[in-house]
């Protein structure tokens, strides 16, 4: 697969090649999540030192859009739900970052709203990139963005609604947009920015046999990062 992803890559961008010296598999890996939550990031309209929330951290689409995030020179709040010490321990490794566990609260969404909004200085996040596969995360991201902030809608809940206040949306002005993967020129960007070593895709490798583990792990929260998958493993 990523020897597929590496010459469609190539033969789009001939005078941009994936540099040799990065890995394969990371490169598989950016250019599908990397440039959509890079993408995401970028039309968000997001600025150096404005605060930006990320539900979903410690997952394949997350963890990147973290460290791409504070590469562009935002500033970070993390949320996510991290069953088990291994993902709790990976999603706080990544940057000296604001950071909540949904489990702390409970499922009391008032209470993360609010703390989320004491977080991004009072007025709440300047926008949500939402990667959960969860209705409540967009719910929750038009609680605590501040007045004609940005919701990115990146994760992909199935057939779920998108069930949240039109009164609040309308008072504070919240733009609500789709991002879905990126352009050549987004894949040229995110992959420049992972070679200078700001960002670093954190994945294991398993072989198409273990693909019944793989959706396992993933409906139970338990994949830390991203899974690739080895045609040849």
């Amino acid at each position: 697969m990523e020897r597929l992803v590496s010459m469609w890559y190539r033969g789009c961008t001939p005078s941009r090649p994936i540099p040799e010296a990065m890995d394969s598999f990371a490169a598989a890996s950016l250019l599908c999540a990397g440039v959509t939550v890079y993408r995401a990031l970028k039309y968000s309209e997001t600025r150096i030192g404005n605060w930006v929330v990320v539900p979903g951290a410690g997952g394949g689409l997350g963890h990147l859009a973290v460290q791409y995030a504070v590469a562009m020179g935002m500033r970070m709040t993390k949320l996510s739900q991290t069953p088990g010490r291994k993902k709790r321990s990976f999603v706080s490794t990544l940057g000296r970052r604001i950071w909540f566990d949904f489990k702390d609260f409970n499922n009391d969404a008032r209470n993360l709203v609010k703390a989320v909004k004491e977080a991004c200085d009072g007025p709440g996040a300047h926008s949500a990139i939402v990667t959960l596969p969860r209705s409540e995360g967009y719910v929750q991201a038009v609680e605590y963005l501040r007045p004609a902030g940005t919701l990115m809608a990146v994760g992909l809940p199935g057939d779920a609604k998108l069930d949240t206040s039109i009164f609040w949306t309308v008072l504070k002005g919240i733009s609500v947009k789709g991002s879905y993967v990126g352009n050549r020129q987004d894949a040229i960007e995110a992959i420049d920015i992972a070679a200078s070593g700001k960002v670093k895709v954190n994945y294991a490798r398993k072989g198409l046999t273990d693909l019944q583990q793989v959706y396992n792990d993933l409906e139970e929260g338990k994949v830390v990062g991203r899974i690739v998958l080895d045609s040849f493993k």
